[in-house]
């Protein structure tokens, strides 16, 4: 007993210094864990927040990869199955040691993404709720956590808040799964009583300056202080150095302060994607905080049929991410696994995605900004009932502004959408728009994919031109070539914001069962062993190599004649392929030439695909595939341009 006491202390001491040396605790490791499908837990007389939980579960994690739910044996024809299932409150729990030196220190609790209501507990006390999916939950416990030991627990609960529909890409079964859990940066951090609580940064390319816009917590009686804002290149060499002198209220209070880059500016596009780190430094009687944000310059318009990007126009050529993580069930966190997706995309000729119906956490970003990518983010918004819910509208409202509040600054956010495919009052989705608008001019804003064009709209994602009856379609989106080649959708195209094609393609082959080893997370593919059986059963099982190989050469050749139409129409403002990669659920969509890993299927090269998809394509124009040795070939020659620099004179050859 007496040894076992020693280790404690001991392990408290550890927690202590490392505490004391970083301002911040990580939270990773073994959490006591314990599932409550009845929903009793939070109920007078069944308090699980004043009980020690019986199991344990490692975090950050899903109960998925801990094993924790229902078995599931089910095998789901139109989607992945999950190992384990489950939709209700679940309960973490551990304790922590505040060190001395955080006395007098604003502590923060931040979880990077919790999936989806949270509740906070310290010492069995209710202390906040919390329901972000696309941002980090951030509660302030500094009444609560006082040197010592506490008892920190968490109430997780994934049933679904709102009328949601079964299709958004944030919540369903369909792609992520609708898991329970916290994953992501887990952490308690120190704060002076005076610090940084927000930082925004907006270029201004012309002046090659920045405007620094900081939201200061201010707590307790006046002080004086300085501000300290550096910015500096990626490479360390630092550009801007100012130290403002500060007379502090008590109270919270906004500065803006304009920091020149000189005129060795650089700029940020996909082709030069330049960054600078700005830090600012508050010191104050209270102590030094440190706030730092990577920035590029550049700057988003609407042209008149194109994105515009520091005044060129661009071309999106993009591809869709649906939130599809095999091996998790929910999205990756880590720089590394998005530069791979994202070089991978970059790799077959793209310089776009959207997050369908989604937002990523803020490694995806920090991936996009480095390696040149414009990024499309979106809320957990496909609804068929738009305005008829206001506790939803509330919601989506206050998720928009965490997102752009979040995520802001980092250039590479350039498209923000409510969502996708949606119906209903168009009055409220506008509403949302104009007031995403007003807060953060960084970037366009779009009322929804496809469906209705309203007049706030500074870009349009659609299938169908906007303001066409019923009886006259006109189809901005291409999902199959045609015999001739001398066709585009320029007529289409031409309204009155740039177009996007929306979720152009769809060509779907059959699936390729070698696939399945690779997954080895939480999701089973039982999906193909359905397709499978049903191979084998009409004796045709040894076929199937050769149904894949077949169907997925003819997707190749379909995909290249939906991307050559569109980059042959000159009002295109770009297209967003539906599947680059596979996107396993509603229905089983294998519609991509990459697998649900972003890994090739070995159906064509990442060069070979890029004859018909780069920022510089040479197209033909012909009127049909099949000639004569009597008759004389003839074609319209062109080139798609949208790379960094103009074409030189030349002969073509």
């Amino acid at each position: 007993m007496k040894r076992l006491s020693m280790l404690l202390v001991g392990l408290f001491a550890c927690l202590t210094v490392q505490a004391a040396q970083t301002d911040r605790m990580d939270l990773s490791g073994l959490w006591r864990f314990q599932l409550d499908p009845m929903g009793f837990g939070k109920t007078p007389g069944s308090e699980l927040y004043l009980s020690k939980l019986t199991e344990t579960i490692e975090l950050p994690g899903s109960m998925d990869e801990g094993g924790k739910g229902i078995r599931n044996i089910v095998a789901h024809v139109d989607r992945l199955s999950r190992k384990f299932e489950y939709c209700g409150q679940a309960w973490y729990q551990r304790e922590v040691v505040i060190p001395e030196e955080w006395e007098g220190r604003e502590i923060i609790l931040s979880l990077e993404r919790c999936h989806w209501e949270t509740v906070v507990f310290v010492d069995g006390e209710p202390v906040a709720t919390d329901e972000r999916l696309s941002t980090p939950n951030r509660f302030i416990l500094t009444k609560q956590l006082t040197p010592g030991l506490h008892t920190l627990t968490l109430c997780v609960d994934n049933r679904l808040k709102y009328p949601m529909d079964q299709w958004n890409h944030g919540t369903t079964e369909y792609t992520q799964t609708n898991w329970n859990g916290v994953v992501g940066r887990m952490e308690l951090i120190a704060k002076p009583s005076c610090y940084i609580g927000k930082m925004d940064i907006y270029p201004n390319l012309e002046a090659k300056k920045v405007k620094v816009c900081l939201a200061l917590h201010v707590s307790g009686k006046q002080t004086e202080g300085e501000l300290t804002l550096r910015i500096r290149e990626k490479d360390g060499k630092e550009v801007c150095r100012t130290v403002v002198p500060m007379s502090l209220s008590g109270k919270d209070e906004k500065i803006e302060q304009e920091l020149a880059l000189g005129r060795d500016m650089k700029l940020w596009d996909e082709f030069s994607p330049a960054l600078y780190d700005l830090t600012a430094t508050l010191a104050t009687e209270a102590g030094e905080d440190t706030c730092t944000s990577v920035f590029g310059m550049r700057h988003v318009e609407q042209g008149r049929h194109h994105i515009r990007v520091n005044g060129r126009d661009i071309h999106l050529r993009g591809v869709l991410d649906c939130c599809v993580f095999p091996l998790t069930g929910y999205p990756a966190t880590d720089v590394k696994e998005w530069k791979r997706i994202f070089n991978t995309v970059k790799d077959y000729g793209m310089n776009h995605v959207r997050f369908h119906s989604w937002c990523p956490p803020e490694a995806a970003f920090d991936a996009a900004d480095e390696l040149g990518l414009y990024l499309q983010v979106e809320l957990p918004m496909w609804i068929k009932d738009v305005g008829q819910y206001p506790a939803r509208r509330d919601f989506f409202e206050k998720e928009m502004y965490a997102i752009l509040d979040e995520y802001g600054n980092h250039p590479s956010f350039i498209l923000f959408c409510n969502g996708n495919e949606n119906e209903g009052d168009f009055a409220v989705l506008e509403d949302l728009v104009k007031k995403g608008q007003a807060r953060d001019n960084r970037r366009l804003y779009s009322a929804s994919t496809a469906r209705t064009h309203v007049k706030s709209d500074q870009y349009y994602a659609s299938h169908v031109a906007a303001n066409v009856g019923e009886k006259n379609k006109r189809w901005i989106t291409v999902y199959e070539g045609k015999p001739s080649t001398d066709w585009d959708r320029s007529e289409e195209s031409a309204i009155d914001v740039p177009v996007i094609a929306h979720e152009t393609g769809q060509r779907c082959m059959y699936p390729n069962f070698e696939e399945m080893k690779k997954y080895t997370g939480v999701l089973e593919p039982r999906n193909f062993k359905v397709y499978q059986d049903r191979l084998a059963k009409n004796g045709m099982l040894h076929q199937a190599g050769e149904f894949f190989r077949a169907t997925g050469a003819h997707t190749v050749l379909q995909y290249k004649e939906v991307n050559e139409a569109l980059l042959r129409t000159s009002t295109s403002g770009g297209f967003q392929l539906l599947g680059l990669s596979d996107f396993p659920g509603q229905g089983s969509a294998f519609v991509g030439i990459l697998d649900a890993f972003w890994e090739s299927k070995g159906l064509v090269t990442p060069e070979k695909y890029r004859e018909s998809c780069a920022p510089i394509v040479l197209l033909a124009r012909f009127q049909k595939r099949a000639y004569t040795n009597a008759e004389t070939f003839t074609a319209k020659m062109g080139i798609y341009h949208f790379g960094p620099e103009a074409i030189r004179k030349g002969l073509l050859t």
